[in-house]
């Protein structure tokens, strides 16, 4: 019988920790939380209690400290390489019911004669990112082009850096993946410009100029880094499954 994991690597991520242990809880075998005790980048804040409430929701939940998030993934994938397929799911990252069939129907299937009939996919990336932008009610459009790799292979694959796997092949899985990574409060944004992995990448005095500035229905350009792409936010409300996970 196939065996699938989900891991996810944390620093401070307690207002969104549960909804994603709740989104995977009966769909996987196990789900495994990385929570580090610093950030990748700057100072360390106070702890606010993510270890906890992911072990309460049923997690294993591992507490230490890693320099890289590339570090942090590999850990995660060394501790999951018995299982057939690793998902690769940060706190922030929620899906619905009907992507994530979509998903584990790929695994459940997972040679690709196409590709070389004699080894599985080694990774499935989604297809599509909706990102929101302050709450759970607005979104950068033109959404992300980025598509991130979902779901690996641990005896194939390791990550390079970030969430690089080293792989060009990893088919599309249709759908949609529900990112909250910018609908957080004034605390915790300044608190991720200055600690995540893409710290040093974030525009010159943006979280005074942008975040701070941005009203609803303004046209202010609100990503906090990347030259190539430029979005507004836009009305467009979390879909109710959605906010069922995060309102428990």
């Amino acid at each position: 019988m196939r065996r699938y994991a989900v891991c996810s690597i944390v620093y401070n991520e307690s207002e969104y920790i549960g909804a994603c242990i709740r989104n995977w809880c009966g769909l996987v075998d196990k789900h495994l939380v990385l929570v580090s005790n610093k950030p990748w980048n700057g100072r360390p804040v106070p702890n606010d209690g993510t270890a906890d409430i992911a072990r309460k929701m049923g997690a294993e939940v591992i507490v230490g400290e890693w320099e890289t998030e590339a570090q942090q993934r590999n850990e995660g994938l060394a501790i999951l390489y018995d299982y057939d397929y690793v998902l690769i799911v940060d706190a922030d990252e929620l899906y619905t019911k009907d992507t994530q069939y979509k998903l584990i129907k790929m695994m459940d299937n997972p040679i690709d004669i196409s590709w070389r009939s004699d080894r599985q996919r080694p990774a499935l990336r989604i297809s599509s990112m909706t990102t929101y932008w302050k709450t759970h009610e607005y979104v950068f459009d033109p959404p992300d082009r980025h598509k991130p790799i979902i779901a690996v292979d641990p005896k194939q694959l390791f990550c390079h850096e970030h969430r690089q796997f080293g792989t060009d092949y990893a088919p599309l899985v249709p759908g949609t993946c529900h990112h909250f990574s910018w609908a957080k409060t004034d605390e915790k944004v300044k608190e991720k410009i200055q600690s995540f992995s893409h710290a040093e990448d974030i525009f010159k005095n943006w979280y005074e100029d942008v975040w701070k500035s941005w009203t609803p229905g303004c046209r202010l350009q609100v990503r906090p880094y990347g030259t190539n792409e430029k979005s507004i936010a836009v009305y467009k409300p979390a879909p109710k499954e959605i906010m069922n996970l995060i309102n428990g």
